[in-house]
């Protein structure tokens, strides 16, 4: 088959909607189909993919500096304007067999390539920001743009609405979700895959602290991620566990917030942003921590969550759906309320003194991982779609 790939973002670290269409277009290289790529980063920044001949076409404006805040107005309007014309001409020139696009400004664009043709069009949505108030307060993060209060709402009511074959989303909260929205259109649920084998393969040369107990947050940090309870709950966790830290991966317009904030809770010396870092940098982390917190309020899937299982690591996470799938209390880890910082000091407490516990949860994560979310079975879901939507 040949793929055609739209999503702005294309690599293998960073949101998990980006890393799993980065993951199916080497996967699917690997088992002989054509994979093209239109994003907005350049081509030469994924050696991987010219070596398995995958056609990432980067279009400008550029997304490589953005530094973990969202796309401007700009970039949305180049991804949309410039991919659609670049997309139209390729699915033509090159006999395209599916397109695929990721999220939002991409749908858009994909609906526009294959408009007036008879090339099916699938479109995944992560999740669907209905909440009330959610807009608004993704308006007043740091640097970014006021008008995401009007236009956000508006961008997501279009790409729910949008003319695609067919919808494919990662959990079966956000496929209710949709529905609830009124999306008309088939909705296909394939929860995201890893490589699991993959992150046992940890480079020795970086090193990182191992001589205090580590707690990993891995995320994009926006508002809905919730990390304030954690960073709350570290007040109280240094004081069974002096030696405790907190370490936050990832970074986005909560950054300046969530540093000034522990600093004022004087943590300064407890709690670290690193910002993004490689994949590679991202095991050494992971393997060197005692567990990872996923204290967000709004999630599609927590692919941070695969990450961790992968690594044998137990994860303490929000008591939302779909979290819920993943994370069973006293199995592989635990479920804390998303506002009760007590209860997250608790389990984070409870895990950094029971060595051996902590260590038995996160070989039931890494069995979860093996038996349910591997990176192949999940391929295969998908090509088993795709052959669907051809037919």
């Amino acid at each position: 088959m040949k793929i055609l790939y739209l999503t702005q973002f294309f690599r293998s670290t960073g949101g998990g909607g980006e890393v799993v269409f980065h993951q199916w277009a080497h996967e699917l290289s690997r088992r002989g189909n054509e994979i093209f790529v239109i994003c907005q980063q350049k081509g030469k920044d994924c050696p991987e993919c010219l070596s398995l001949g995958i056609h990432v076409i980067g279009i400008p404006p550029y997304l490589d500096g953005i530094g973990g805040l969202p796309p401007t107005l700009r970039h949305n309007l180049g991804y949309l304007m410039i991919s659609s014309i670049v997309g139209r001409s390729l699915v033509h020139s090159s006999q395209i067999d599916v397109v695929h696009s990721n999220n939002f400004t991409p749908i858009m664009a994909g609906s526009a390539i294959c408009w007036n043709t008879r090339i099916p069009h699938i479109a995944t949505v992560h999740d669907v920001y209905t909440s009330a108030g959610f807009w608004r307060r993704w308006s007043s993060q740091f640097q970014v743009s006021s008008l995401s209060a009007l236009l956000g709402p508006l961008v997501e009511r279009v790409t729910l609405k949008a003319p695609v074959r067919l919808f494919h989303t990662v959990s079966e909260r956000s496929r209710k979700d949709m529905l609830e929205f009124g999306v008309n259109r088939p909705i296909v649920v394939i929860p995201n895959g890893i490589n699991e084998s993959k992150w046992a393969e940890v480079n020795p040369t970086i090193a990182t602290d191992t001589s205090k107990p580590t707690v990993l947050s891995i995320g994009r940090l926006v508002f809905y991620k919730n990390l304030e309870v954690v960073i709350s709950a570290f007040v109280e966790v240094i004081k069974e566990v002096p030696a405790a830290r907190l370490v936050v991966l990832g970074d986005g317009p909560m950054r300046e917030t969530w540093t000034r904030y522990a600093h004022d809770l004087g943590l300064d010396n407890t709690v670290s942003f690193k910002g993004y870092v490689s994949e590679k940098e991202k095991a050494r982390f992971l393997h060197d921590s005692a567990l990872l917190v996923f204290p967000t309020t709004i999630e599609g899937f927590g692919f941070a969550i695969l990450e961790a299982f992968a690594c044998s690591k137990p994860v303490i996470a929000s008591n939302i759906e779909p979290l819920t799938d993943l994370v069973r209390s006293s199995f592989n880890g635990f479920l804390a309320n998303p506002r009760d910082p007590l209860d997250w000091s608790t389990k984070v407490t409870y895990l950094l003194k029971n060595i051996s516990k902590a260590t038995e949860f996160g070989q039931n994560g890494r069995k979860l991982v093996e038996s349910n979310y591997s990176i192949g079975p999940n391929v295969d879901r998908l090509v088993r779609l795709y052959r669907r939507v051809l037919e």
